[in-house]
C-alpha cells in the first residue's frame, strides 16, 4: 500500500508571501499540493487564506528538474562569456569549499570591498538563511544584486518611510471604496494574497480606476481605464492636486492643520521660519496675530493658508506654497502631457474628495477612527524609475488632502515603532519624523558611490548598474580597484540590469566568480565554481510575517518552511555552505555572533561563538527563541505555525501614535529634501564635481519631463515592461508548467503592439520584429492587440535567457538590452536607473 502524507510548508515565491501550503507526498515523492488552513485561524487570518496561485506548483517541477546541478562544478575553460562552454568538471564538496576558502582568505587579507556579492528576489526575506550573517562576519563588501536593486519600489522605500514609516505604501482594501491604480497590475503580477484582497474589495463594491498605458488584466476588471502616456503619472497627480486645492477648495482642513506641516511658515529661501531662541519651525496664530513655534501651547487659531510678515520678511504657510506651486498644473496642461482629458482630470478630482467622506468616522472593535475610504497604489514602473520622488510625494499629498493617511480605507503601510532605517518613525525635533541619511563621504568607499552621491541611500543603497559602470568608465576621482571576486546567489545581473555588453564585459574580467545555484543560467557562463543548493522544498527556514503592511498588519504569525522529501541530489543548504566557509576562513566567532543578532536569538538559545552548528540546529534555536521556548523545530514540523489577530490600535498605530504625540507628517513641504540638495551641491562643488545633478531636490513635487523624451525622434515608440505573476524575479523562468500557463495570457510571451499601428507599418500578428534603442536591440515575435496605446509596446519581464535550460528555448525576449547604464539615466535622489520605460524604434527585416 502506498504511503501518503501531507507535509506542511510555505511558498514565498513573491514579495507578497508567505502562503501556507501542504505538499502531498506518496512513497517519498512529492506529487501535488494544496492550501493549508489547518493551523488555527490560518483560513481567516493568513494572507492567502487557504488559496494558492500557480507558483507553488512549479516548486514540484523544480524539485525534479532533470537539468538540476547535482554536485559542485569547476570551470576548466579559462575563456568566459555569453554562450561560451565553461567545460565543467564535477568535483567534491571539500575540494570546492577549499577553492572558495583560499580565494576569500586572500581577499580578506586586503580590501574586503573588492568582494562583490548579490542575491535576488524574495530571498531577501525568505531564503537567504545565514547569507547576511556571513558577510557581516567577513567584512564590508559590495552588494551587486540585479534588477531589484535598481528598479525596486525605490521611491516608496525611501520617501514612504520618510513620510510615514512605510517601506511599502498600500491601500487599506478592507475599507477602501475608491481606488486609483497607477501602472499597478495586481491581477497580472501580484501574488495570491494581493489578489484575494482586491477580489474581496471589488465584491464589496469598491470603485477602481486603472491609469496605465496598457489595458492590463487589472484594467479589464476595473470601472475605468485611462491610457496615460508613459512616464507622466506625476503630471496626472499634480493636476488632481491643483483642482482640489485651487478649484474645488475641498480638503480635510483639520488633518492638514494638525497632522501635517501645512501650517509651517516658509521664508523666501524656501526654508522653514525658525524661532531664534529654540530653532523650532514657526506657525502663525491668528488669535494673537503673531508667529509662534509649532508646539506652542498658547496657539488660539492656527493658520493653514496665508502670507504673513515674520521679522520684517514675507513668509507663507506650506499649504499656501503648495497652492501657488501647483497652480501651473492646470487640467489643460495635464491633458497635454498625459493624454488624459481635462474634463476627466476634474471629474476624478471631484470623485476623490466626495468619496473621501471628510469629517466622517468609523468604529472598529470599539475603537473610533477617522474614515477616509480613498486610496492609490503605484506600480513599480513609477516608483522604480527616474523622478519617482516627485510622484511619491504628490501621491502622499493627494492622500493627505483627504485626510486619508494611515486611517481606515486610506493610504497605509507605515510602522510607528522604529525598527531600522527602513521601518518605523523616529520623532525629530521639528515635530516631524526624523530622516535617516548618510553623511557625505569622500573619497567614495563603495563601487556605486552611494555614500557620496545619494544622501538618502541609508534607506536603500547599493546600485548595481553604477558599480558596473564605475569599473568601466568612471568619472575622474571615482576610479576603483577592479573587483577580485563575485558571489552570486539566485541573481542574474547580466540579464536583469541593462546594456548586456557592459555587464558581461565586467563579469568576464572578474578573476573569480562563485555561483550558488540549482541550475545553469546566464551567470554560470561567467562562473569558476558552482555550488548546487537545496531548492525550496528541500530546506528549512522559519518565516515570520513581514512585508505588505496593509494586508499583513491584521495578523501576526510565524510558519516553518521544511523539507517535504530528502534532497534529490548532492546538494547543500546555503546556510550550511556559509557555516563551512566561516569555519574554514577563520571567522566562525564573528559569524555566530552575527547569526545571533540577525535571528534575534535570546538566551539560552544563542549560538556559542566557538562551535559550528548545522542549519537544522540553528532553525531549532530560532523556533524556540521566537516562541519564547514554547515550540521547538519538531513542533513546527508537525503544526506548521501559528497566527493571531492584531488589535485595531496596532493596525492603525501610526495614526494613533502621531496623534497622541502631536507628531506631523512631512507633507506637503519636504524642507529636508531641499536642504539636503543644497548641502550635497555644496559638497560636490568643493570636490570639483560638476557632472552630478541636484536640481530635483525640491520641497514640493515638480514635474520634470522624462529623460527618454530627449531621445532622437526616430525612436518613436515607448517600450514598457511588466512583472508576470508566474515568473516573479525570474525564479520560475524554466518551469514547464508555468511556461505553459503563461502562454495562455495574450501577449505574455511576445512583444505586444497596438493592432492599428502595426497594420499601418505592415506588421502582422506573429511577425518577427526588431526593437532598437540608443544602446541595443532585440528581436522577437509580435502579438497585436487593441488594448495598448498606439505609441507603446510592452515586453514582459524576467525573460531573454540564453543559457538556462527550457527557458532559452521559449523565444521570449527581454527589455534589458535596450536600457542605458549611464549616470545621466540615474535618479539623483534614490539612485534607481530609468529601467521601466525607454524610447525605441520598431521595424521588420
Amino acid at each position: 500500500m502506498a504511503m501518503e502524507k501531507l507535509v506542511p510548508t510555505v511558498c514565498w515565491g513573491c514579495i507578497e508571501g508567505w502562503c501556507a501550503i501542504n505538499v502531498k507526498v506518496i512513497d517519498g515523492v512529492a506529487t501535488g499540493l494544496e492550501g493549508n488552513t489547518t493551523p488555527p485561524e490560518f483560513d481567516r487570518l493568513s494572507k492567502n487564506q487557504g488559496k494558492i496561485c500557480p507558483k507553488p506548483f512549479g516548486l514540484i517541477q523544480k524539485l525534479y528538474n532533470p537539468h538540476r546541478i547535482n554536485g559542485p562544478l569547476k570551470r576548466t575553460n579559462p575563456e568566459k562569456g555569453p554562450g561560451i562552454d565553461p567545460q565543467w568538471v564535477e568535483i567534491g564538496w571539500d575540494e570546492a569549499l577549499d577553492i572558495v576558502t583560499a580565494k576569500l582568505k586572500e581577499i580578506r587579507k586586503g580590501n574586503t570591498m573588492r568582494l562583490w556579492r548579490g542575491f535576488g528576489g524574495p530571498q531577501v526575506a525568505s531564503l537567504r538563511g545565514t547569507w547576511e550573517s556571513f558577510f557581516q562576519a567577513f567584512g564590508r563588501t559590495q552588494k551587486i544584486q540585479g534588477g531589484s536593486s535598481i528598479r525596486c519600489d525605490m521611491g516608496e522605500h525611501v520617501f514612504g518611510n520618510m513620510i510615514h514609516g512605510g517601506f511599502h505604501c498600500e491601500p487599506d482594501l478592507t475599507y477602501c471604496n475608491y481606488l486609483i491604480l497607477l501602472s499597478e497590475n495586481p491581477s497580472g503580477s501580484g501574488g495570491c494574497p494581493a489578489n484575494i484582497q482586491f477580489i474581496n474589495a471589488r465584491a464589496r463594491g469598491m470603485k477602481m480606476i486603472v491609469v496605465d498605458p496598457v489595458f492590463s488584466l487589472t484594467a479589464a476588471k476595473a470601472d475605468e481605464w485611462l491610457p496615460i502616456r508613459p512616464g507622466t503619472d506625476a503630471a496626472f497627480l499634480l493636476g488632481l492636486i491643483n483642482v482640489i486645492v485651487n478649484e474645488l477648495n475641498t480638503y480635510d482642513t483639520e488633518f492638514l492643520k494638525w497632522m501635517t506641516d501645512s501650517p509651517y511658515l516658509v521664508n523666501d529661501k524656501g526654508h522653514f521660519c525658525r524661532d531664534s531662541a529654540t530653532g523650532k519651525p514657526q506657525v502663525w496664530d491668528h488669535g494673537d496675530d503673531c508667529a509662534k513655534t509649532f508646539d506652542d501651547g498658547s496657539i488660539k487659531e492656527l493658520a493653514l493658508d496665508g502670507v504673513y510678515q515674520v521679522k520684517g520678511q514675507e513668509a507663507k504657510t506650506s499649504f499656501r506654497k503648495l497652492k501657488e506651486h501647483v497652480s501651473r498644473y492646470t487640467p489643460d496642461w495635464t491633458a497635454s502631457v498625459t493624454d488624459i482629458p481635462a474634463a476627466t482630470v476634474r471629474r476624478i478630482a471631484k470623485e476623490w474628495v466626495e468619496n473621501a467622506r471628510i469629517g466622517s468616522t468609523i468604529e472598529i472593535d470599539e475603537v473610533r477612527l477617522p474614515y477616509r475610504p480613498v486610496a492609490t497604489k503605484m506600480g513599480r514602473g513609477i516608483t522604480g524609475s527616474m523622478g519617482c520622488y516627485q510622484t511619491v510625494l504628490a501621491n502622499h499629498i493627494l492622500a493627505a488632502l483627504g485626510g486619508a493617511l494611515e486611517v481606515p480605507g486610506g493610504h497605509c503601510g507605515g510602522h510607528w515603532k522604529q525598527q531600522d532605517a527602513n521601518h518605523g518613525i523616529d520623532p525629530g525635533p521639528d515635530g516631524l519624523p526624523l530622516t535617516q541619511k548618510s553623511p557625505f563621504t569622500w573619497p567614495p568607499i563603495s563601487y556605486d558611490f552611494h555614500e557620496t552621491l545619494f544622501p538618502y541611500s541609508k534607506q536603500h543603497g547599493d546600485y548595481a548598474h553604477l558599480s558596473f559602470l564605475n569599473v568601466t568608465a568612471p568619472h575622474k576621482g571615482f576610479e576603483m580597484d577592479f573587483p577580485e571576486a563575485y558571489i552570486a546567489y539566485r541573481v542574474n545581473p547580466v540579464n536583469s540590469i541593462g546594456e548586456t555588453k557592459v555587464v558581461s564585459n565586467v563579469l568576464k574580467k572578474i578573476p573569480f566568480v562563485l555561483t550558488i545555484s540549482y541550475v545553469f543560467d546566464e551567470m554560470t557562463d561567467f562562473s569558476d565554481i558552482i555550488l548546487p543548493e537545496h531548492t525550496e522544498l528541500e530546506r528549512y527556514e522559519l518565516c515570520p510575517q513581514v512585508r505588505r503592511a496593509a494586508t499583513a498588519k491584521r495578523f501576526r504569525g510565524t510558519i516553518l518552511r521544511q523539507p517535504v522529501i530528502d534532497p534529490v541530489g548532492n546538494t547543500m543548504d546555503i546556510s550550511d555552505i556559509f557555516t563551512a566557509l566561516a569555519t574554514r576562513i577563520g571567522c566562525l566567532a564573528e559569524y555566530n555572533k552575527a547569526v545571533n543578532a540577525e535571528f534575534r536569538l535570546a538566551e539560552p538559545y544563542k549560538l556559542e561563538t566557538d562551535k559550528s552548528y548545522p542549519w537544522t540546529d540553528i532553525v531549532d534555536r530560532h523556533c524556540k527563541s521566537v516562541s519564547q521556548g514554547n515550540h521547538d523545530l519538531k513542533w513546527f514540523e508537525e503544526h506548521s505555525g501559528y497566527a493571531s489577530s492584531v488589535s485595531v490600535k496596532d493596525q492603525y498605530e501610526v495614526h494613533i501614535g502621531m496623534q497622541e504625540t502631536k507628531l506631523r507628517y512631512q507633507i506637503p513641504y519636504l524642507e529636508d529634501v531641499q536642504r539636503t540638495g543644497e548641502q550635497l551641491s555644496e559638497n560636490l562643488s568643493r570636490k570639483g564635481i560638476d557632472w552630478w545633478r541636484t536640481n530635483e531636490y525640491v520641497a514640493l513635487p515638480t514635474y520634470f519631463p522624462p529623460i527618454f523624451e530627449r531621445s532622437d525622434s526616430k525612436y518613436d515608440f515607448y517600450v514598457t515592461t511588466s512583472k508576470s505573476m508566474q515568473f516573479s524575479w525570474g525564479l520560475n523562468a524554466d518551469i514547464p508548467w508555468l511556461i505553459e500557463l503563461g502562454g495562455q495570457i495574450e501577449g505574455h510571451d511576445h512583444i505586444v503592439m497596438n493592432a492599428a499601428t502595426a497594420t499601418a507599418r505592415r506588421i502582422k500578428d506573429g511577425d518577427e520584429i526588431w526593437v532598437e534603442s540608443e544602446v541595443g536591440k532585440i528581436k522577437g515575435k509580435v502579438k497585436l492587440i487593441q488594448g495598448i496605446r498606439p505609441d507603446t509596446i510592452a515586453i514582459a519581464g524576467q525573460f531573454g535567457q540564453w543559457t538556462m535550460p527550457v527557458a532559452k528555448d521559449t523565444g521570449r525576449v527581454s527589455q534589458t538590452p535596450l536600457l542605458p547604464i549611464r549616470y545621466e539615466w540615474t535618479d539623483n535622489l534614490v539612485g534607481c536607473m530609468q529601467g521601466q520605460v525607454i524610447k525605441a524604434r520598431v521595424y521588420k527585416r
